[in-house]
């Protein structure tokens, strides 16, 4: 199969790019396969799909991955936003799903990871369906800015407001005289490593987010 070189954000004539593991032989069988799913906002999609993709063809991560592109899909929870996946042989096999879990960090990727079973595959959250994801994971940047805000020792602009009814602890961002790139930056990037955020208020330039 020829490698597919374009990038997800110029690409509008497919949903999907795909990469082919090149150095394994999977065996995979549909009904116990599975993915680690990496959201990222189209602005930065190329750049990560560049590493899975090479990873992927380098046999250093799972039998496949794709990635979803710049063309309109009813099914994406959030238009603004791409996901990854990459898939893996079997579900069961603990040792392998966390061996690629330790790949994707080993790239640099940060952002938060969320493993779906593929007997799962045209569900989606949107559509009603519940109980849909297996296992989060969490890179040591994101436990790191949770200790550091937690203990008030991080941005100035993120305030520890208590605990919420699910005993999570939630924060205020506030910061005046912000842009409103520089603001959305702000949300992306808290977003991008698993904090929840609400309350938005993009007139202000304020949002509680919570862990």
């Amino acid at each position: 199969m020829e490698k597919d070189q374009r990038n997800p954000s110029e690409t509008i004539d497919s949903y999907w790019i795909y990469a082919e593991n090149e150095k394994n032989n999977y065996t995979v069988k549909r009904a116990n396969s599975g993915k680690w799913l990496i959201f990222e906002h189209k602005s930065k999609i190329d750049e990560i799909w560049s590493l899975i993709r090479k990873a992927t063809t380098d046999g250093k991560l799972g039998n496949s991955s794709k990635t979803s592109t710049n063309k309109p899909n009813k099914n994406a929870s959030n238009a603004d936003y791409c996901v990854i996946c990459v898939f893996t042989a079997n579900y069961n096999n603990h040792t392998d799903v966390k061996r690629i879990e330790q790949n994707i960090r080993s790239l640099g990727i940060t952002n938060k990871l969320i493993y779906k079973l593929d007997k799962d595959v045209g569900k989606y959250k949107n559509q009603g369906h519940q109980n849909l994801d297996q296992e989060y994971s969490y890179s040591n940047e994101y436990y790191l800015t949770l200790e550091s805000i937690s203990n008030g020792k991080g941005k100035e602009n993120i305030n520890f407001i208590g605990l919420s009814s699910l005993n999570k602890k939630e924060f205020k961002f506030f910061k005046l005289n912000l842009t409103t790139k520089e603001y959305l930056s702000e949300k992306r990037e808290l977003h991008r490593l698993g904090f929840n955020i609400h309350n938005d208020s993009d007139t202000d330039h304020s949002f509680t987010f919570s862990e």
